[in-house]
Formats: structure tokens, C-alpha cells, sequence
């Protein structure tokens, strides 16, 4: 809004500015119009519309800034000097913006990653965890909640019970 708000205001000026120069006898004492250059003034700020239209171009990259900024040169310093803080300014606030949105996406996003990548980690622990106990239960032949040495040795001479120990991330060197 604040955007839009700066854009019809600098129209204006422009606009005005340019009219003016445009205007019989308004340009008194000065040099005629160069034909090239007045017709480039009428067309980009020739009217309200086109002013808006030609600062649009500008803001957005539709056309170089130079270009849109060149013929008003002609018209006055001053109103060279306007085009360019409005550029200046459109560009960088708008640049700061879409930034702003691009950045605070990513950080988003990477909040999401990171939680994700925790809850994981945790459901893969649980996982092994279970798996252990699992195994553990197996191990007791006798079924008295203890492991004894022998019925360790028993297990541990199965290579697929290895294998899978392994397999775990359990390492028993």
C-alpha cells in the first residue's frame, strides 16, 4: 500500500513536471526540445498513466532505469533527481522484502527439518531399544531375567545373532 501510495505521488510530480516542460511557452529561453526527446518524455510521463506505467517498468526491471530516468534529464535536474530516490527507494525496500520473505522461509523450514530430523532420531532409538530388549529376552533360555555367561556364549555362536547384533550398532570387540 505504502508502495503503491509512493508510486502515484511521484507520478504526479512527474507528470506535472513533464506537462509543463511540454507546454508551449513554458520552456521559454530555453532551447527548443531535441524531437527524439520530447517524444520519449511524452511517452513515459505524458500522462498520470503513463508516468505510473513508466515508473512501474522501472521498479520491477520491465525496462533499465536509465532509460526511464534519461529523458526526464532534459526536463530538469530536479525531477531527474525525483526518479532516481523513488527508484532507489522502490528497489531497495521491495529488494529488503522479498528477502525478508525468502529468509524467514527458509528459517521456517529448517525449524521443520530439525524437529523432524530429532523425532526421528528418538522413534530410531525406540526402535533399537526394542530390538535389544528383544534380543536380551531371547538370550535367556532359562527365562530367570538374568543372562548368564553360558547362556551369553550360546548366543553369541550363532553368526546370524552376530549378524543382527551388528546390524544394531552394537559392537562387542
Amino acid at each position: 500500500v505504502l508502495l503503491a501510495f509512493l508510486l502515484y505521488f511521484f507520478a504526479i510530480l512527474l507528470t506535472k513536471g513533464a506537462t509543463d516542460y511540454l507546454s508551449p511557452g513554458e520552456n521559454d529561453g530555453q532551447p527548443d526540445l531535441d524531437p527524439s526527446t520530447r517524444s520519449n518524455v511524452e511517452e513515459g510521463y505524458g500522462s498520470l498513466f503513463r508516468t505510473m506505467y513508466t515508473l512501474f517498468k522501472g521498479m520491477t526491471g520491465g525496462v533499465s532505469w536509465g532509460e526511464i530516468a534519461e529523458p526526464m534529464r532534459e526536463v530538469g535536474i530536479v525531477y531527474f533527481a525525483l526518479i532516481l530516490l523513488f527508484l532507489s527507494f522502490a528497489i531497495f525496500s521491495v529488494l529488503n522484502i522479498i528477502t525478508g520473505v525468502f529468509v524467514d522461509g527458509a528459517i521456517e523450514m529448517s525449524k521443520k527439518d530439525r524437529s523432524i530430523i530429532i523425532e526421528k532420531e528418538a522413534q530410531d532409538r525406540k526402535a533399537i531399544a526394542e530390538h535389544l530388549l528383544e534380543l536380551l529376552e531371547n538370550m535367556d533360555i532359562d527365562n530367570d531375567g538374568f543372562i548368564s555367561v553360558d547362556e551369553f556364549s550360546h548366543a553369541m555362536a550363532n553368526p546370524d545373532l552376530v549378524n543382527y547384533v551388528h546390524g544394531l550398532g552394537v559392537d562387542f570387540s
